[in-house]
């Protein structure tokens, strides 16, 4: 099994920093949950699921998830509707990234302002794309009596 690596380390304790647990409430709670004496030992597995665990703890990081989710979704949708394949995750988080105009940044990046707007913006575009659908079914149906 692959070990934590210090960037899981780094994460954790600044999470619990966030939720302003001190460290031995944080190595209580490795210990309850991992049963390991310090976070060192744990694997990076159980370093993955501690810290979604900190995060589901964390207001604000549950707010940003949440956020993240819809707009992903939001993105995905509209995708669907262009006609591309609504799972593929990469080509979804691109396409957020070049909306928020940060060229070289991961999606986690992205700003909480930024990720409601392009939650807006992916919405009204779904709409002007359900539009466009039904114009062109008009003009199809229209097109189908005269001829």
């Amino acid at each position: 099994m692959a070990r934590i690596t210090r960037g899981q380390i780094g994460g954790i304790y600044a999470i619990a920093a966030r939720l302003g647990w001190d460290n031995d409430r944080l190595h209580d709670t490795v210990y309850d949950n991992y049963h390991v004496e310090h976070i060192s030992q744990l694997t990076a597995e159980q370093a993955a699921e501690l810290i979604n665990l900190l995060q589901d703890s964390d207001p604000t990081m549950k707010e940003l998830k949440t956020l993240r989710n819809r707009v992903i979704k939001a993105c995905a949708e509209l995708r669907r509707l262009q006609g591309y394949d609504p799972r593929d995750i990469e080509a979804i988080k691109t396409t957020c990234i070049r909306k928020a105009g940060l060229p070289r940044a991961s999606f986690n990046a992205i700003p909480v302002s930024q990720l409601r707007q392009l939650y807006h913006i992916f919405c009204k575009e779904q709409q002007l794309w359900r539009n466009a659908a039904e114009v062109e079914a008009d003009i199809a149906a229209a097109s189908a009596l005269v001829n």
